[in-house]
């Protein structure tokens, strides 16, 4: 009976349980603590790369309305922000919501991550998953319509070039260089009106045309706008004035279009006139004369009359515009057509008075910008009206064509920002 007793009472040995317990336990809670670490890293980085993930759903939605395409670029963003050990669960479960008052979409992205434990396995844990949430905004900015007015006569070489190489990149390169002057915009949709003399179209080609409008989020269209542009055959001027009084009246008084492909263009929307000359307008009508000569303009008829790109086009239906062309410098809509049908104006005090009072979209919405010699008629008297912005002619590159139209929304005080709705008071 002593051996027994000696055996359960002797102390000698007993360290090395003990110690196999505690590195049992210390392995284990040191291994525990490592992949807590990896969880949490792996979690940080899901919810950097899923607030990413929601702000380029939000603006892709926004900008295309398309929700699938939306969702891959998520999940493209989810799949490249995984952790080493964890795999990202796609796809991730998106909602989007547009509330038009605003013209602002918003995503909202839930996303997981699944990691395999090594340490943790010991007490049962075979995976740990990080969840994270998302939500982002994009738009409450108005979309913009830039309506271009080019004179396509032969001194405007340059322009058109430049204007047309502008195209191929156009929407990428206005969206950053507002944005480095704090300006956000919509989306970005451009019309193209080309004029010379409306009342001495050359046979060969006619003095107005114009394009529909064209998405700048969709490089398809931005490639046909810069062929359009730059297929333009420059014809006429010789420094004589051209009929951009006239082409700026049409694009006041024309509605705003949607483009032939894409989303349609939000209520919301900022209406850039955008005009190109390098010399005088013809006068809208006899009354302007004086202006005109005061102005310094080459000498015209008494009776000048420009016509309006309604009656112009009306004419040019009509099959009238070859047979009259020795006369179409005494007709215009007061006399033949009728104002009323033949579009605005029929002299510069009405242009004024349909600028500052109608117009398609309100003026607190839109502005002209005038690339036009400062001290011509009728540019000088214009850059004295709301809503007007004269930057001198400037067509020497596309970087300065670009650049000129940021600086003409910078200066025109415009806000782009869409205030919410006033709610009324309880």
């Amino acid at each position: 009976m002593r051996l027994p007793s000696l055996f359960l009472n002797s102390r000698r040995g007993a360290v090395a349980p003990m110690l196999g317990v505690c590195v049992f336990l210390l392995t284990a809670i040191s291994g525990g603590a490592v992949e807590y670490s990896n969880y949490h890293r792996a979690y940080n980085a899901l919810q950097k790369a899923a607030d990413a993930a929601a702000l380029s759903a939000a603006r892709h939605y926004h900008e295309t309305n398309d929700a699938a395409a939306a969702q891959a670029v998520a999940n493209r963003i989810l799949e490249g922000g995984a952790v080493s050990g964890y795999v990202a669960q796609l796809p991730a479960e998106i909602a989007f919501d547009y509330n038009d008052d605003l013209n602002l979409t918003s995503a909202t992205v839930n996303a997981r991550a699944v990691g395999a434990t090594s340490f943790m396995r010991l007490v049962g844990v075979q995976h740990l998953t990080a969840e994270v949430g998302a939500y982002a905004e994009r738009g409450g900015v108005k979309d913009v319509y830039i309506y271009f007015l080019l004179d396509v006569t032969v001194s405007m070489i340059g322009l058109i070039q430049a204007a047309g190489l502008a195209m191929t990149d156009f929407e990428a390169q206005m969206r950053v260089r507002l944005e480095r002057e704090g300006v956000e915009m919509g989306r970005l949709f451009v019309k193209v009106g080309f004029f010379r003399d409306l009342r001495h179209d050359p046979v060969v080609v006619p003095a107005w045309e114009e394009s529909p409008v064209y998405d700048m989020a969709d490089p398809a269209q931005r490639k046909l706008l810069s062929g359009l542009i730059m297929s333009r055959l420059p014809i006429g001027g010789m420094d004589l004035p051209e009929s951009s009084a006239a082409a700026v009246a049409h694009a006041l008084t024309a509605p705003i279009e949607n483009p032939l492909e894409g989303p349609a263009i939000s209520r919301h929307v900022l209406q850039v006139i955008a005009m190109w000359t390098d010399t005088h307008s013809v006068p809208l009508g006899p009354e302007d004369l004086d202006g005109y000569q005061a102005g310094g303009g080459p000498p015209l008829s008494p009776e000048v009359d420009d016509l309006t790109v309604k009656l112009y086009n009306a004419l040019r239906r009509n099959g009238q515009i070859a047979a009259t062309q020795a006369t179409l410098s005494l007709r215009s809509e007061d006399h033949h057509y009728g104002s009323r049908d033949y579009g605005c104006c029929k002299n510069m005090a009405d242009l004024r008075t349909e600028w500052h009072s109608r117009g398609t979209v309100p003026l607190a919405s839109r502005y002209l910008a005038l690339f036009s010699p400062r001290n011509a008629y009728p540019w000088r008297e214009m850059a004295n009206w709301e809503g007007v912005v004269n930057l001198g002619y400037l067509a020497a590159s596309s970087e300065e064509f670009i650049d000129g139209l940021v600086r003409s929304v910078v200066e025109s005080g415009v806000e782009l920002r869409i205030a919410p709705p006033r709610r009324p008071e309880s």
